[in-house]
Formats: C-alpha cells, sequence, structure tokens
C-alpha cells in the first residue's frame, strides 16, 4: 500500500511529492494508520518529536489513537505536512500514552504544546453530527 506525503522546505518554501511504502522500514509495527483532519503537534523547542492525535479514516467513528514521531533531524529542517499519513523512512513512529482519562476519538480538532509534556486539546468532530465543546489538557510521557 502506497501513502503519500509532501514535504516543504522552510528555507526555500519548496514542496516536493515523496512517497513511501506502508508496513516497511524502521518502527513500521507501531505506525499509525492512513488518516485526515488529525492533529500532527510539534513537541518542545529543540525536540525532534510531533505527536499525533485522532483523525478520520473513512470509518463510521473517528480515531482515539495518539502516537509520537521522532523526525531525527529532519524536524530542524523540515515541515512534513501529511496529506495521507503514513511511516516516514527517517523518523520512528511509537505508541503514545497519557496520564488520566483519554479523551474520545475524534477528528477536525485543535491541539496545542503548553508545557513540558503537557498539550492543550480543545473542541473535535465526533463523526455523528456532534461537535465536541470542550478542553482537555493531556498529561504524555512524551520529551
Amino acid at each position: 500500500e502506497t501513502h503519500t506525503r509532501l514535504i516543504s522546505s522552510v528555507d526555500t518554501l519548496q514542496w516536493q511529492q515523496l512517497t513511501s511504502k506502508g508496513g516497511k522500514g524502521r518502527g513500521a509495527s507501531s505506525a499509525p494508520s492512513a488518516r485526515r483532519w488529525h492533529t500532527l503537534t510539534p513537541l518542545s523547542e529543540g525536540s525532534s518529536n510531533v505527536f499525533l492525535f485522532g483523525g478520520y479514516n473513512g470509518g463510521k467513528e473517528p480515531l482515539g489513537d495518539a502516537y509520537i514521531l521522532n523526525l531525527g533531524t529532519k524536524a530542524v529542517k523540515y515541515l512534513f505536512i501529511l496529506a495521507i499519513l503514513a511511516f516516514l523512512d527517517t523518523g520512528s513512529w511509537n505508541a503514545a500514552s497519557f496520564k488520566g482519562r483519554c479523551p474520545a476519538g475524534r477528528s477536525r480538532h485543535t491541539m496545542t504544546e503548553i508545557g513540558p509534556k503537557q498539550l492543550l486539546l480543545i473542541g473535535g468532530y465526533s463523526g455523528t453530527d456532534e461537535t465536541y465543546k470542550e478542553m482537555f489538557i493531556l498529561h504524555t510521557g512524551t520529551n
């Protein structure tokens, strides 16, 4: 199965389409499924990690899983926009966990890092014509 991703150099603002094969390469067993309407949040300045949460994969329910992608040295040079999320050969995926209650699966939400190991999740869509009007502060074991 081929997934598509786009890469943009923040130095030149030029876009390039890249492809990779799903299920191959380092960390493939813990790579997330293809999705859209998810969040991909950069973590802590100087870190090479980004935090993925939720999204929609075409099923009836939105996704509620979470992953951390370590981009290695690429994080400093490039901004990755994933058109259809796939394992990046230049990084490694790991399933993420939360301390306390995990929010319900959702898509079309927003997420921002507000402190070390703390992410603010706001709103989202339930997949059943319900818009979530809630906020969560997620405590992660990242960084």
